[in-house]
């Protein structure tokens, strides 16, 4: 079944289509829990954090380009806002950060070259039979190395704020989940029911060592509550341990992960930067996405 995230006034949308015919029924169960109780309506406040990590980069990479030029021969690349969304900048902007580690500081063409304090500077804090240093080496001594080592930090931030993006309805709902616990995997998709629930998943009881489930805390997605996760990322299969389907054999119980997966994105890999720029905008906005079914597609 094919269904749609559809932003409130800008009409924009996230195409999905469901993993399997269980999401499938999940989904149209949980829709239409959803608007009988006039809540089919998620909101998020990340476009901020999104903003702010953007602008730190760009103030990053202009503050570095004050001082990298003489290093490099060259400018690190500044974009428009929205283009730091696109994941073929971001990946040049790291692979760049990461070669030019491996770049030599000529000391005496450099000095030639610019005739800059800084060129002087890096003159005389080096020995004469170290003419060619690292780059780090140069930074480090500069001080700098921090500076230069945010543009690393702050693509890796831009870039994963778009991993796990929890959006929620207004008000506070939970329904019952009559569905069997088995649908539930350790599997990463882009459209799944989140975890926000009182307790531990029988998997999490697994990972955080309650080898003999001695507490009563177990919430297997008991219920359905009002948390979804968008996650623009590439669909993994990623099966259950051999070591967690015997520790559940053990107890009597049937295995089951910690993910409540729905649906995939067709194609996320080519509408990357389109669907990141939808989020962003929309979640600024404080734009609230309804979910719409498409049955019988």
């Amino acid at each position: 079944m094919n269904f749609s995230l559809v932003f409130q006034n800008s009409g924009d949308s996230l195409p999905f289509y469901t993993i399997n015919s269980h999401a499938a029924d999940v989904l149209t169960y949980y829709v239409e829990q959803l608007n009988d109780q006039n809540l089919n309506k998620f909101s998020s406040s990340v476009g901020t954090k999104i903003e702010t990590s953007i602008n730190k980069l760009h103030a990053t990479i202009v503050e570095c380009n004050k001082f990298i030029y003489e290093l490099l021969d060259q400018h690190i690349d500044t974009y428009a806002v929205d283009e730091y969304l696109d994941q073929r900048n971001l990946n040049k902007l790291h692979a760049d950060w990461v070669k030019s580690h491996s770049i030599t500081y000529n000391i005496l063409e450099k000095r030639k070259r610019y005739g800059s304090k800084q060129a002087e500077l890096i003159h005389d804090m080096f020995p004469d039979d170290l003419p060619e240093p690292e780059l780090g080496s140069v930074l480090s001594k500069l001080d700098i190395g921090k500076n230069y080592g945010n543009i690393n930090l702050d693509t890796h931030q831009v870039e994963s704020l778009f991993n796990n993006i929890k959006f929620s309805v207004a008000e506070w709902t939970s329904m019952p989940n009559p569905f069997a616990k088995s649908i539930l995997t350790n599997n990463l998709c882009n459209f799944r029911l989140s975890f926000n629930h009182l307790g531990r998943t029988l998997y999490n009881k697994f990972v955080f060592f309650d080898q003999a489930l001695e507490f009563d805390d177990e919430n297997s997605y008991n219920e359905l509550l009002g948390f979804v996760d968008v996650k623009l990322v590439p669909p993994q299969t990623i099966p259950l341990s051999n070591e967690y389907v015997t520790w559940c054999a053990s107890h009597n119980k049937i295995p089951s992960g910690e993910h409540l997966n729905i649906g995939n994105i067709p194609d996320l890999h080519k509408h990357l930067t389109n669907y990141r720029k939808i989020i962003f905008r929309n979640t600024l906005q404080n734009n609230a996405f309804t979910i719409q079914l498409h049955k019988g597609t």
